[in-house]
């Protein structure tokens, strides 16, 4: 159930993940590795 609720995010919220993720990829590639696990 958690999971489904994550991703009802707004668009709005979910572009601001994407791109923080995308910058936190670029500084610390294996940061975000840990972190998608």
């Amino acid at each position: 159930m958690q999971a489904k609720e994550q991703t009802r995010l707004p668009p709005k919220g979910q572009e601001q993940l994407r791109g923080l993720l995308f910058h936190l990829q670029d500084k610390e590639p294996y940061n975000v590795q840990k972190l998608s696990y």
